[in-house]
């Protein structure tokens, strides 16, 4: 953990364990990586199912992509709240006249987090189909590449996720099954998706995120 995180204060209700955002840029980056521990969990559940069918080739790298993954979640899951508990608790809130002064503190802190994981997911839903080939991981991994390469210097939050991890490990590992099923046109879809994560988080960047008044 970096000397930057071990200063943060933490949230209230749902999240006292996890770090405050400090600007508009920390929160969505915040809802990125809550976006991506929920596609990172999926698919490692998916590559341990002896049902499962993989895009490598290459076991070795394949190996790496889910060591990487075990690892990531890990840290994941001590910075961000997973999205289903985040959704049930501004749920049993919203129609909650008597909340007390921390629940109605900590809604006003994942309200704001909401709001952009569900740009992110909105987004995704436009632009991946159904019955075409989108690899929820790698969008995930795109994101947190995309979003630290653009906006790295504004981050103080999740700092230490960029200082141990090298995205671009995983990014080459998918760019190398491209190259292996171009005949088939994994490439083009995976450069698509390239382009569709950065028109994302174009979105995310222009989307609001500013607090609203719980009533």
């Amino acid at each position: 953990m970096s000397k930057n995180e071990i200063k943060l204060k933490k949230g209230f209700g749902i999240l006292k364990n996890y770090p405050i955002p400090l600007h508009k840029n920390d929160f969505k980056l915040q809802a990125i990586l809550v976006y991506a521990l929920s596609r990172i969990e999926g698919a490692i559940e998916k590559y341990n199912s002896p049902e499962a069918k993989s895009l490598f080739k290459d076991k070795i790298d394949e190996a790496f992509v889910f060591e990487f993954y075990k690892n990531l979640k890990e840290d994941l899951k001590r910075l961000v709240p997973a999205f289903d508990d985040l959704e049930r608790f501004i749920l049993s809130l919203k129609n909650k006249p008597n909340a007390t002064a921390i629940e109605t503190l900590a809604f006003r802190q994942c309200v704001p987090l909401v709001r952009s994981y569900n740009v992110i997911v909105i987004e995704c839903e436009k632009h991946f189909k159904e019955n075409t080939l989108w690899i929820p991981d790698l969008v995930a991994i795109s994101l947190i590449n995309f979003w630290f390469t653009e906006y790295a210097k504004l981050t103080t939050v999740y700092a230490s996720i960029v200082a141990k991890y090298n995205f671009q490990n995983i990014l080459d590992r998918y760019n190398k099954i491209a190259i292996e099923n171009k005949k088939i046109g994994v490439e083009c879809h995976i450069k698509k998706m390239y382009d569709i994560v950065s028109e994302i988080v174009l979105n995310l960047d222009k989307a609001p995120s500013k607090n609203k008044k719980r009533n």
